[in-house]
């Protein structure tokens, strides 16, 4: 809800849904423009919801996507996605049917699951790619060791990822704990 300042009365009801997807996928497509490959060009979309939506949306207003690949856990939300997306930007959008299939050869990537085991596997990736993983789940990660072990990771603020559970980032937490050699990893953050 949004107040007037001066009359304490309402002004707006805001759907809490929407505005984190859009400002999620907004920000991953921020980290898209500032650190993906200007030419990247085929977007890896994991997963099938509201995120996997806002994301596939926002990486094409900053980079020239001329192919879509959506993998997810049940095939059939996985074509629901695809066609949805198809009528929505001007690109080629399919479905494919699995996470590495998704990824390879792919420039971005959006992880948008709730997997328990990660859906990131370093053999599945081109080199170069740019990996958003924007996924919760409490006891799982989207992103397997290896690929953390040898990428640069950039965070928002790297105190708040490396926070224990529940604020941090599995993704990282998960590697450092059971590899302490991890920790001495390229994580860069603004705080």
């Amino acid at each position: 809800m949004v107040f007037d300042p001066d009359t304490g009365e309402p002004a707006a009801l805001l759907d809490g849904t929407a505005v984190t997807a859009a400002r999620t996928g907004a920000s991953s497509a921020l980290s898209a423009r500032l650190l993906a490959r200007e030419d990247a060009s085929v977007l890896a979309v994991l997963g099938t919801g509201v995120q996997a939506r806002s994301h596939a949306r926002a990486m094409c207003q900053v980079r020239p996507i001329r192919q879509i690949r959506v993998a997810g856990r049940d095939p059939a939300k996985a074509a629901a996605l695809a066609d949805e997306l198809a009528s929505v930007v001007e690109t080629d959008v399919r479905t494919v049917s699995t996470y590495a299939e998704a990824l390879d050869g792919a420039d971005i990537v959006a992880a948008t699951t709730h997997s328990l085991e990660p859906v990131i596997r370093r053999p599945w990736l081109a080199p170069g790619v740019h990996i958003t993983s924007a996924g919760y789940h409490p006891a799982g990660r989207e992103v397997a060791d290896a690929t953390v072990a040898q990428a640069l990771v950039c965070a928002e603020s790297r105190q708040a990822t490396l926070a224990p559970f529940p604020a941090g980032s599995n993704d990282l937490l998960i590697p450092i704990r059971d590899r302490p050699d991890h920790g001495r990893a390229r994580v860069r953050g603004a705080g």
